[in-house]
């Protein structure tokens, strides 16, 4: 289950909702619901009405990896205390164009290696509260000049390029034990020759 803003209110009206979601499946049998929102910090905050509205993770990211790992954490207690555990956050794409019409705000910095030793102690605090997280958009999304929500970018990055930056954020947060990855509606030339997405690509999906 994904929740927008639409679906959620204060804390009290969240955590009835969640509650209600998982006694619903689990008295049908089923197994427990990882229950979604994108809580990522700045621009993008899903919950606001008695939660802590947390900066742009972009100044998370220069304030050093500590304060990376302790936003991680207290996030995810606000997160696990109405019922959600897994946050579609955090955003592994780097800010290497400026005018991005979807990501600039969003990114962590621009610094490959800075960028993926931040999320990792982001994703390591929330998994110290069994909040999953998502690195997210694969294999990267800051050079678009399109928004991807509307239309198909199409990046013509090197191999070598990927490697060497766009992918490293990526790397940091799996290798820190990101429970998931979102792939990015992109199509990556040196990476499917037909005109599929990132997301809809076995190159991709599977492949890399």
């Amino acid at each position: 289950v994904v929740l927008f803003g639409e679906n959620v209110g204060n804390p009290a009206a969240v955590t009835r909702l969640t509650n209600g979601y998982q006694t619903t499946i689990t008295e049908a049998g089923g197994v427990p619901l990882l229950i979604s929102i994108d809580q990522e910090g700045g621009v993008v905050t899903r919950l606001t009405d008695g939660f802590t509205m947390f900066p742009t993770p972009i100044l998370i990211g220069a304030a050093g990896n500590e304060m990376a790992y302790q936003t991680g954490v207290a996030v995810a207690e606000e997160l696990s205390a109405v019922g959600i555990n897994m946050n579609l956050a955090p955003v592994a794409d780097l800010e290497t164009y400026k005018d991005n019409p979807i990501i600039s705000r969003r990114s962590w910095g621009s610094d490959p290696q800075m960028v993926g030793e931040a999320l990792a102690e982001f994703i390591r605090g929330s998994a110290s509260l069994n909040v999953l997280s998502t690195a997210k958009h694969f294999p990267g999304h800051g050079e678009t000049r399109q928004d991807s929500h509307g239309e198909l970018p199409t990046l013509d990055l090197s191999m070598e390029r990927l490697q060497s930056v766009e992918l490293e954020p990526f790397q940091g947060a799996i290798d820190a034990g990101v429970a998931a990855v979102m792939v990015a509606h992109i199509h990556y030339t040196a990476l499917d020759e037909t005109r599929l997405p990132a997301s809809l690509s076995h190159n991709v999906i599977t492949g890399l």
